[in-house]
């Protein structure tokens, strides 16, 4: 069974729906996205793509 839960968090991990973007939840952080929309409005999917790129 831990090996079911850990793929299910690997392949479909927890988002945050939030201003029209999914995002990540373990990179979430409405001031930061907040940010990013004033700098790039109307520019969901390059928002999104920012935020929720891993390092």
């Amino acid at each position: 069974m831990p090996a079911t839960r850990a793929a299910g968090w690997l392949f479909n991990p927890p988002t945050v729906e939030y201003r029209g973007g999914v995002f990540l939840a373990d990179r979430f952080d409405a001031s930061t996205v907040d940010t990013w929309f004033a700098q790039h409005p109307g520019e969901t999917a390059r928002v999104e793509a920012v935020v929720n790129r891993r390092a």
